[in-house]
């Protein structure tokens, strides 16, 4: 017989840097080569080399953090006791879908539906327009509006009960946008049926109008609807849409696993983006600090140079002052005979030497 171990993503996680692999691979009778590769397949972070001997000597380690994921995917491995082989499997994984699609079927009726469709339904019974274009981000001919309805409240118990919640945003005054949102990030979605459009004819009320006016508001063209219904998960980011619409074979009602499966991904995507963005911003924020660190020192050097060649040329300066001053006491002394102490010579001598001294960045004070 099989034995099988149901860990979430934090319970692996906690037990991965508990101890080392090859320790914790021995308890789940598999190899530490097949636990590294159910780490990597759900992003598990794992201690690197020389961490458990760092550890064991006292030595600072650092644990990585358990990255964000929209869901704790359940690991669960599949342990044949003869040959020794496992099989993790993720509750959002491709297999799943059909899966997906059998448990969260989409019911014949509207009794006990989702609150929002609900009101739906009662605006919708007061409506007497070909098509109908509503907050659900709903355009539908008349004769699907019902099976849409179906649609939307499978989808919508199904995100519920797994925590999200659906969110109905206002852009303008004629359009609103339908949200699943799945943590913080929303994922837009929309159903609307194919049509071809034909040339619209008057009625006789608009005709009068013309005629009375010269002028008509009704449109140039009316929907043809075709029975088809397209199911799209909008990304906001990119403007782009995800389709998926009724086939031959396959209606929406029968692709309802693989619709869950793309809002989950289209979120996890959402997920991946952010952290991406939020590591090119610190890397720009890092890159943009040590610029300025850069130019900061640079600043500074090119400071403590102009202040060497000022100081260079102060003191050039006060030599050429004294050699000056020297010459020009010589000559009063050579052609006076000197000149008294106090005189107006030798206070202005006194003041020259001073500045000569003032500028000379060696002169030590006394």
């Amino acid at each position: 017989m099989a034995n099988t171990v149901k860990l979430t993503r934090k319970e692996l996680y906690e037990k991965v840097w508990s101890k080392p692999m090859v320790q914790l691979a021995k308890e789940f009778n598999i190899s530490d080569v097949g636990l590294s590769k159910i780490c990597k397949r759900f992003n598990i972070p794992r201690p690197g080399l020389g961490h458990w001997a760092k550890l064991e000597h006292g030595k600072p380690v650092h644990k990585k953090k358990l990255p964000e994921e929209i869901h704790d995917s359940e690991i669960i491995i599949n342990l044949n006791a003869e040959t020794k082989k496992f099989t993790p499997i993720s509750t959002i994984d491709n297999k799943k879908a059909e899966s997906l699609g059998e448990k969260y079927f989409v019911q014949e009726h509207l009794r006990h539906c989702h609150p929002l469709i609900s009101k739906a339904k009662k605006a919708l019974e007061s409506k007497h327009t070909e098509h109908w274009t509503d907050t659900l981000s709903i355009n539908v001919g008349k004769e699907q509006r019902h099976r849409t309805l179906r649609i939307l409240n499978a989808v919508f118990k199904y995100m519920e009960k797994r925590g999200h919640t659906i969110e109905i945003l206002r852009q303008n005054l004629r359009q609103t946008c339908l949200f699943v949102k799945i943590k913080e990030y929303p994922v837009g979605i929309r159903i609307r049926e194919k049509y071809k459009q034909v040339p619209h004819e008057m009625t006789h009320e608009e005709e009068e109008h013309k005629k009375k006016y010269g002028y008509s508001f009704a449109h140039k063209y009316d929907p043809v609807y075709e029975g088809k219904l397209v199911f799209q998960i909008i990304d906001p980011f990119f403007m782009t849409n995800i389709e998926t619409s009724d086939g031959k074979r396959k209606k929406l009602e029968d692709k309802l696993g693989l619709i869950l499966l793309k809002i989950l991904r289209k979120a996890k995507d959402q997920l991946e983006r952010n952290i991406r963005k939020k590591k090119d911003d610190k890397e720009r924020q890092r890159c943009w600090l040590q610029e300025q660190e850069r130019l900061k020192k640079q600043r500074e050097e090119e400071q403590k140079i102009n202040n060497l060649e000022k100081e260079v040329e102060n003191w050039r300066k006060s030599r050429y002052l004294r050699d000056y001053l020297k010459a020009a006491a010589e000559l009063v002394t050579e052609k006076r005979g000197g000149y008294n102490e106090g005189s107006e010579f030798d206070l202005w001598l006194k003041w020259a030497h001073s500045y000569a001294n003032r500028i000379d960045p060696l002169h030590i004070q006394k």
